[in-house]
């Protein structure tokens, strides 16, 4: 069935381009498989640190580590898949599970129970009380030079993660940025706005699917 779909799907987006239509995003990201090739490609190695914000189960964590076996922080809030974090990278010495979401500031919240997309501003009647934590404070913490790779998939946490990267300037201390920006809170298209205009300040656009995937590269 899977396959049945996809042969419909790719069928579709074939017939719009050859006859002008628009595609989206998405559609320009699957055409491109970014997920099996741009969110892979970076120059890593054994001595670089990578966090993964919004770790979910640790597929994207496992593959990266496998390509380059750098030193991981994995942060993820929700317990069910703390759990799952914890046994599926207990055999690597070089990944840290961190049981708690990034932030502005410490706090407690509420996150909706909604699979890969649990998130802390969607309203949803089954949540979790979770701890997040200020991003700014847990990076000096860490006491690493530089961060070699931040990943951002924080169902909307990222404005205000990448908002208080750049007040305190640790910003430039991250060489590249994937990030996933999405549709919400209410004024998304505003925050979105404001990241992208202080991101140019430091880094520079290596690909960009919007609210979809996109890669910031800094400035040399």
């Amino acid at each position: 069935m899977k396959k049945l779909k996809a042969g419909f799907y790719l069928l579709d987006v074939t017939f719009r381009r050859l006859t002008n239509g628009p595609l989206s995003p998405y559609e320009k990201w699957r055409i491109d498989r970014g997920d099996e090739t741009l969110r892979l490609d970076y120059p890593l190695g054994a001595n670089s640190v990578v966090i993964d914000a919004g770790a979910y189960r640790g597929d994207w964590a496992a593959q990266i580590a496998a390509l380059y076996d750098p030193k991981i922080y994995l942060f993820e809030p929700a317990p069910s898949c703390v759990e799952v974090l914890r046994q599926r990278f207990r055999p690597n010495p070089k990944a840290i599970v961190q049981p708690f979401a990034l932030g502005d500031a410490d706090r407690m919240a509420s996150l909706s129970s909604a699979s890969d997309a649990s998130s802390l501003f969607r309203n949803e009647e089954s949540t979790v009380r979770i701890q997040v934590r200020d991003v700014c404070s847990v990076f000096e913490q860490l006491d690493v030079p530089s961060i070699d790779l931040l990943k951002l998939n924080v169902e909307g946490a990222e404005y205000e993660i990448l908002t208080c990267l750049h007040r305190s300037a640790a910003l430039a201390k991250i060489k590249f940025i994937q990030v996933q920006f999405h549709p919400f809170p209410a004024d998304y298209r505003r925050l979105y706005s404001d990241c992208y205009s202080f991101l140019q300040e430091s880094h520079e656009v290596q690909y960009q699917y919007p609210f979809v995937w996109e890669s910031w590269k800094r400035k040399q």
